[in-house]
């Protein structure tokens, strides 16, 4: 005697398993899925670049289609506020900030976006309500980011906020 499965959580459970793995199964719909995949992946790298660049009007584009990519990482695990703050784009580290970019994300080499900024000298971020405590991976600090590139202003807005070495 056969049992009427389909009203059961036997048969979501099995739906379930099908959405998951038939694509493995199925070559054209794999290769759908990998294609899916690697847009993802370039409209990840796109927001990079354009974060890079300053291209606000792309990064607009982009985040308007999906908002969550504010904090997307690249291979180096770099958000686009790390390289926006790097290239000294003040518009796009603006923007980013108010769509709720991390600002205390790290890298892989444990460089913040404060690293960064105290490193080429600029003050964006300072009033963000980052740690200017925060040390990366060799133990340096945003202080001491901002002795070795001899950015006085840097350095004392950071002691004014309470940075060591």
């Amino acid at each position: 005697m056969m049992k009427n499965l389909s009203n059961s959580s036997h048969s979501t459970d099995f739906q379930h398993f099908l959405s998951i793995f038939l694509p493995f199964f199925n070559p054209f719909c794999f290769i759908i899925s990998c294609s899916f995949s690697r847009s993802l992946v370039m409209s990840g790298g796109d927001i990079h670049a354009a974060a890079r660049s300053g291209d606000l009007s792309k990064l607009q584009s982009i985040l308007a289609s999906n908002p969550l990519a504010v904090n997307s990482r690249d291979k180096h695990s770099r958000t686009p506020l790390h390289l926006a703050v790097w290239a000294r784009q003040a518009q796009v580290v603006s923007y980013l900030c108010k769509q709720k970019a991390d600002v205390g994300a790290a890298a892989m080499d444990g460089m913040g976006a404060i690293h960064f900024v105290a490193q080429k000298g600029h003050l964006t971020l300072l009033s963000s309500g980052v740690s200017v405590r925060a040390t990366n991976r060799k133990g340096f600090t945003p202080l001491h980011y901002a002795v070795q590139g001899s950015h006085l202003e840097g350095i004392k807005v950071l002691l004014k906020k309470g940075a060591s070495g």
